[in-house]
């Protein structure tokens, strides 16, 4: 509106006197008054809604409103509707800030990083105050957050789009009038998803504004004088700029911590504005933070992806290294030796050589006293030989330091083969071989789960990288997407590197079939499963005309064809095709190689999935115990395959044997330093219902009390999962007697499994259908 034809300022509006208008927009007018009794500025916002219980609703409002007594939240002091002239005029009064909007703020104070990030935490404190309340705000933005002469943060308009209208998710008016800004907008406000619209849109909102505050600009371009049309088009297809291309200083924890807060599907934004805040604090304190890049086994669901995950170990492992696996030393040894071979020069390789020889020597079962040593046991000999001989030269320091760490990586030992690769790092001399270092240690990062780390790591790289590391860094930049949930983005530079690598390398080079296996994982991810399948099956058919069926590579290749027929809930495929595989292996490679081990749990999987589980428990059972004898009960692998080991007995009938695998995983979890993870939760669930099968009815019903208790601090309670949890803790409830207590956690459970599966769905029929239902 422009001055033209703005309405005249009224000296009144109800028991205010007006002293100036403060400015306009899409939900009304705001004026600097006066009130009388008690004598105070404030800001009355006179609103453009109207409606005929406009009234009533704002006394009502008003009250829950007044009670948000926050720091950092400008207080609203009343809400009703006065006449001025012959019109009824809703108005909020609210107190009045003196200063300037955030982003100003932050530019006239030359704010760094760390100071715009406090400001923000302060923000998700008072935002989570109000949630607390019951009070959403739904309109943040940086024009409703201004800054004192303290410093301090102060929110406005909360709880405005609450008062215009009590269905406020979309926030469209009868005229189709937006209100409020586009761009700070969650996807699930902008197609009117009430069920979605919780405070999670107020956290998105917030990652918003701490993205803009940090980059400068917002994470989706065009939005600003979009409609919600085009909003919708664009988030329905584009993802979000990385806040690093605009604020280098971003890369790592703080950029995950922003695009987790800004993340589309609300599940795996942070749960509350508390979660964000406590983030922000770890940040500031250069703790770690807890917030992750969302794990593919999060999106398929938490109890499929302990499954699915210990299923397509091996393939996992083969695909992030070079080498295909480790498990005997000679093997593992061999693989890297080879490389590190074709790489050095003569005295070098003889050097290595002298090294791994006298080392493999003095781990041999056969001239020691005959006893059985584990991997690590020999990698840890060599690794305490390496630090302390001197002898050794800055190359052969560099080529040894490479080969250790990736055989520890390959053996779930993270931060030793990590270490080692840093070592090897200080020692190289030559920029190819610093260059081809930390594509393996951005590799191995990303195996660990470390993945702005491995970002890091790839932006050390040299602009003078030969060609084929250039495209090893591009494929670890797909990986990298794919593991932090962003498959789109992933597909689009897996592809390109493929047709990269297919171009330049030639269509049957090692790495070209590399990142055509990582394509086909990506493809399932997204749903293609035809063009994920056509991919594979090409890599896995090339590898054997050059290779023969029998070669490891090959298996893994066919490994990965046969997960995917799993995914398609082709099971007899599936299980057909790693029957073959694994008895490849255990003639190729032995019974006991963690090759053969793991395809044989990959295959105990499927038969558990296809209602067959007698078929894989002897399989999974040796897979876990020969994994646990060679990396411990705390390795994450092992800890994999106990709990499918658990599953698998279960679906077997044998309860007992599973509670007492699932006990020693939720003990585990409890020892963590951190306490248990999100993704442990699936083993109290199990822990639970097994004990409900063996009639341990009050000692279930403990169980999923912390489960409950757990999950209430990681997931939103309209959480599926929560919904599924809270359903079986119903259940023991009613198996303990405790009926009067199960009707009501069971009327919530089968609402929130319906809304987000539908009535018919069999999991929420076992839930919904239980008779203490009906009989409430």
């Amino acid at each position: 509106m422009n001055e033209s034809t703005a309405s005249p300022v009224p000296e009144r509006i109800g028991p205010y006197r007006i002293l100036s208008e403060l400015g306009q927009g899409g939900m009304g007018r705001v004026f600097l008054a006066e009130q009388q009794d008690p004598q105070r500025q404030v800001a009355l916002k006179v609103l453009s809604s109207t409606g005929p219980d406009l009234e009533r609703r704002f006394r009502r409002e008003s009250q829950v409103l007044a009670a948000l007594e926050h720091p950092n939240i400008a207080r609203l002091y009343d809400a009703g509707v006065a006449t001025v002239g012959a019109v009824n005029v809703p108005y909020l009064a609210m107190a009045y800030v003196d200063g300037p909007t955030l982003t100003d703020y932050a530019e006239q104070q030359s704010l760094d990083t760390r100071q715009r990030m406090a400001l923000i935490g302060k923000i998700a404190r008072a935002v989570h105050f109000a949630h607390t309340r019951g009070v959403i705000h739904r309109d943040l933005k940086p024009a409703n957050i201004l800054v004192d002469a303290r410093g301090e943060p102060r929110i406005l308009d909360f709880g405005v789009a609450r008062v215009v209208t009590e269905d406020s998710a979309t926030r469209v008016t009868h005229a189709g009038e937006i209100i409020g800004t586009v761009p700070y907008m969650s996807w699930e406000q902008l197609v009117g998803d009430t069920s979605q619209a919780d405070p999670r849109s107020d956290v998105y909102s917030l990652g918003v504004i701490a993205y803009e505050l940090l980059a400068g600009h917002l994470p989706y371009e065009g939005l600003e004088s979009g409609t919600l049309v085009t909003a919708l088009e664009l988030l329905s297809r584009a993802t979000p700029r990385r806040v690093s291309a605009s604020q280098p200083a971003a890369r790592g924890d703080l950029e995950t911590l922003v695009h987790k807060a800004i993340a589309r599907d609300v599940d795996q934004r942070y749960q509350s504005a508390a979660e964000l805040a406590d983030d922000i604090d770890r940040l500031l304190d250069r703790r770690p933070i807890q917030a992750r890049p969302p794990s593919i086994g999060y999106v398929t669901g938490l109890f499929v992806r302990r499954h699915k995950l210990a299923a397509g170990a091996a393939l996992a492992i083969v695909l992030s290294l070079v080498v295909a696996t480790a498990v005997s030393v000679r093997f593992a040894v061999s693989e890297a030796q080879a490389r590190l071979v074709a790489e050095s020069r003569l005295a070098e390789r003889e050097a290595v050589n002298t090294f791994l020889n006298e080392m493999l020597v003095s781990a041999d079962p056969e001239r020691t006293l005959g006893e059985r040593l584990a991997v690590v046991d020999v990698l840890d000999v060599a690794k305490a030989e390496f630090a302390s001989n001197e002898r050794l030269s800055p190359a052969v320091q560099a080529q040894l330091g490479r080969t250790l760490g990736n055989t520890y990586v390959a053996l779930g030992r993270y931060d030793e083969g990590i270490g080692l690769l840093d070592r090897a790092l200080e020692a190289a001399r030559d920029s190819a071989a610093r260059d081809r270092l930390l594509v393996d240690k951005a590799s191995a990062e990303v195996i660990a789960a470390r993945l702005d780390a491995a970002s890091t790591t790839l932006d050390a790289i040299s602009d003078a990288a030969d060609q084929r590391i250039g495209i090893e860094a591009a494929f670890t930049r797909g990986r990298i997407d794919l593991e932090a949930g962003r498959s789109d983005e992933a597909v689009t530079e897996l592809r390109a590197t493929y047709d990269q690598a297919r171009a330049a390398l030639g269509p049957d080079d090692d790495l070209t079939l590399a990142v055509g296996q990582q394509l086909m994982v990506a493809l399932v991810r997204m749903g293609d499963n035809e063009a994920s399948l056509a991919v594979g099956t090409d890599v896995a058919q090339r590898l054997e005309a050059r290779l023969g069926r029998d070669n490891p590579r090959t298996v893994v290749a066919w490994d990965g064809v046969a997960l995917n027929y799993r995914d398609q809930a082709r099971f007899d495929e599936s299980i057909a095709l790693l029957a073959e595989n694994h008895a490849i292996y255990e003639r190729v490679l032995g019974p006991e190689h963690p090759q053969t081990l793991m395809t044989g749990c990959s295959l105990a999987a499927v038969y558990a999935m296809a209602g067959q589980p007698e078929a894989g428990v002897a399989l999974v059972q040796k897979g876990h115990e020969q994994m646990r004898a060679l990396l411990g009960d705390e390795a994450e692998v092992v800890r994999t395959l106990a709990s499918l080991r658990g599953y698998v007995a279960s679906e077997a009938g044998d309860y007992a044997q599973a509670v007492e695998i699932n006990r020693l995983l939720v003990t585990q979890s409890e020892a963590k330093p951190g306490g248990p993870e999100i993704n442990d939760l699936v083993d109290y669930n199990n822990l639970g219902n097994n004990l409900r099968k063996l009639g341990q009815s009050a000692e279930a019903v403990q169980v999923f009390n912390r489960l409950l208790e757990l999950a209430g601090g990681k997931l939103s309670q309209d959480h599926l999962h929560y919904g599924l949890f809270a359903g079986n803790y119903g259940k023991a409830l009613i198996e303990h007697g405790e009926v009067d207590r199960a009707r009501p956690v069971l009327e919530r459970a089968c609402d929130v499994v319906g809304q987000h599966l539908g009535a018919e769905h069999p999991r929420t029929q076992a839930v919904c259908t239980n008779p203490v239902l009906a009989e409430g």
